[in-house]
């Protein structure tokens, strides 16, 4: 018994502690090493630099560390250099810092999805495919198409493959099952880069 209350103390404490590192952007890669890339780009698709500078995004452009991305009326998508990638929806403006996982920061509006594992969005873990829509200031809607996303920080909570719920004040709150074809109309794909742009 004590053996076990033990374990879960340890294991208890190195959560908090990856929890603190991400929270204070404890980036374990070199500042000025990529960690994604833009794939994708329509419309007003625009990348803030660290410097407060900010620049159409433009297909191939690298994103380092405590860069941001946000659009209006436009898409990107992003494919991560740990692998996995990041749709972005129209007016959405978070931040990404590689610290214990490919983490999305500050996301304050608009919607992303991501498809792949190891990666963070404002202190949750995820693995698969997962939805992430802002419904406030500080509500964050998760639905998880497939695999599973966990709280970084107690009580530990997940959502599982088929539910949603909202992170709001730190907790998962308002859970329920996704409806056939609602994650679909939520997080359609992108549309389609056009092959043929017309330069002027």
């Amino acid at each position: 018994m004590r053996k076990s209350t033990r374990s879960g103390r340890v294991a208890t404490a190195l959560s908090l502690m990856a929890a603190a590192c991400l929270v204070a952007s404890c980036a374990t890669a070199d500042p000025n090493t990529p960690i994604a890339r833009v794939t994708e780009a329509q419309g007003e698709a625009f990348i803030t630099r660290t410097n407060g500078a900010s620049e159409p995004a433009d297909l191939g452009d690298l994103l380092l560390p405590g860069d941001g991305f946000r659009t209006g009326a436009g898409t990107m998508k992003l494919t991560a250099m740990r692998g996995g990638t990041v749709d972005v929806y129209p007016n959405t403006d978070p931040f990404v810092e590689e610290s214990l996982c490919f983490a999305i920061s500050f996301f304050k509006k608009g919607k992303i999805r991501i498809l792949g594992s190891g990666m963070c969005v404002n202190g949750v873990y995820q693995k698969s495919d997962v939805g992430y829509e802002m419904l406030g200031p500080d509500t964050m809607r998760i639905w998880v198409r497939e695999g599973e996303v966990r709280q970084l920080i107690p009580p530990f909570a997940t959502i599982t493959t088929g539910n949603r719920g909202d992170l709001a004040g730190g907790q998962i709150v308002n859970r329920a099952a996704i409806a056939p074809g609602e994650f679909e109309s939520r997080f359609p794909p992108l549309p389609a880069a056009n092959p043929n742009p017309v330069i002027l």
